[in-house]
């Protein structure tokens, strides 16, 4: 009875209850699209820099990440390869050659990574055929091949099939000179990774340097769902302990930062805009509660528990928080399911972002329990802006609430 009342009574001024509730789901709206704009924003980054050459999770000499020479080699690599594969949920697993270089032209020079890439199992590890603006991948058929981004191309002032010179230090030590023919550029939406490496066959980088057979600088491995991969990357770790293996939250800590920065950035703007509503709404139900002071008198003299007063009053605020609560979120599932599917275009931004490793398509994303807790955080906004105004009401005399003005 008490909750059909209190339902009545959120609709006896229709207008102000429709103000608030619009107020709370454009709110609410707003605050899950900061969130899932957000966590878009973050999960592209990470995803774009899984897919095109980070992977899941990567095996080095323990002693490469010191020099990145290619001294600290892996041994028995086919095996390990075989091993890994095997392994529920790995989707790519590829071996490389890395090391530094300086690729020259007749203009300039520029530092880079030289990656000698296996053409038969690197597609499973890296999207980096797909980020191509001008002529062809890597290909066993072309004589030294070489793939380099548009930004170190045009730093040195060439162009598909021009010859670069590069000049990399052997397992030995010894500088070794390489002429290779540019086949394809590209450019990823991360600006650092362009400016920081060029692709090459295995085979033309392992001829030039004298890198043993059957060895690699670095194995990469791609899992999905993302989640499971700590899981595979520590048991092969426990598996294989005079290896090092590292997650790409370990080879790209500013990514995992910027995930968890994301969901307590989108987090906290969320509670501040209830918190916002949340005055709103204790301003309203004092103010029914000042309308119907002499309402709310004749009930207690006429023997209504003050206990029943104020759960009428917490359940009139419930549902008024209710109504706005399922507006906004069915406005955001409707927003975001478009949004999620066109995107929204940041293409003004697109070289900023581009120097943070971003995209500038974000696609706004959110999961079903983030939508569960924004339920929870707006009851438990409506219950705390409730308390107030009910016991505001409590204090009232009934005596003198009978004698009140309208």
């Amino acid at each position: 009875m008490l909750w059909h009342i209190a339902w009545r009574n959120v609709w006896r001024n229709k207008v102000r209850s429709l103000v608030i509730a619009s107020a709370i789901a454009i709110g609410l709206l707003g605050g899950v699209f900061s969130y899932a704009f957000m966590m878009g924003l973050v999960n592209q980054a990470v995803r774009s820099a899984i897919h095109v050459g980070l992977g899941s999770f990567q095996v080095h000499h323990p002693d490469y990440p010191t020099d990145r020479d290619l001294r600290y080699a892996l041994d028995d690599v086919d095996a390990l390869l075989a091993e890994v594969r095997s392994t529920p949920g790995v989707v790519g697993a590829s071996s490389r050659i890395v090391g530094t270089a300086m690729a020259s032209s007749a203009v300039g020079t520029a530092a880079a990574r030289i990656v000698g890439v296996d053409l038969d199992h690197d597609p499973e590890i890296s999207d980096l055929r797909t980020k191509l603006i001008e002529g062809a991948y890597l290909s066993a058929d072309e004589r030294i091949p070489l793939l380099m981004s548009e930004k170190v191309a045009d730093d040195l002032e060439v162009r598909l099939r021009s010859r670069i010179v590069a000049s990399v230090v052997s397992p030995t030590g010894e500088i070794v000179y390489g002429a290779f023919r540019i086949v394809g550029i590209f450019r990823t939406s991360d600006s650092v990774f362009d400016q920081s490496n060029v692709f090459v066959t295995r085979e033309d980088l392992a001829e030039l340097t004298g890198f043993a057979d059957n060895s690699a600088s670095e194995l990469i491995v791609r899992i999905e769902p993302r989640e499971s991969g700590d899981a595979v990357a520590a048991a092969f770790a426990a598996a294989h302990p005079e290896l090092l293996v590292r997650t790409w939250r370990d080879l790209a800590p500013q990514l995992q930062l910027a995930a968890d920065f994301g969901g307590v950035f989108g987090f906290g703007f969320l509670a501040i805009i209830l918190t916002a509503l949340g005055f709103g709404i204790v301003n309203t139900m004092l103010m029914v509660v000042m309308e119907r002071t002499r309402e709310i008198g004749m009930l207690m003299a006429l023997g209504m528990a003050r206990a029943r007063v104020f759960w009428m009053l917490l359940y009139e605020t419930a549902f008024l928080s209710m109504v706005g609560g399922v507006g906004g979120l069915v406005l955001s599932v409707a927003l975001l399911g478009w949004l999620g599917r066109v995107g929204v275009n940041m293409q003004a931004w697109a070289e900023g972002l581009a120097a943070f490793g971003y995209d500038s398509m974000i696609y706004p994303e959110a999961s079903t329990s983030f939508y569960l807790q924004v339920a929870g955080m707006v009851l438990v906004t409506a219950f705390l802006a409730s308390i107030y105004p009910a016991r505001r009401a409590l204090k009232l005399l009934p005596a003198e609430a009978i004698r009140a003005d309208t």
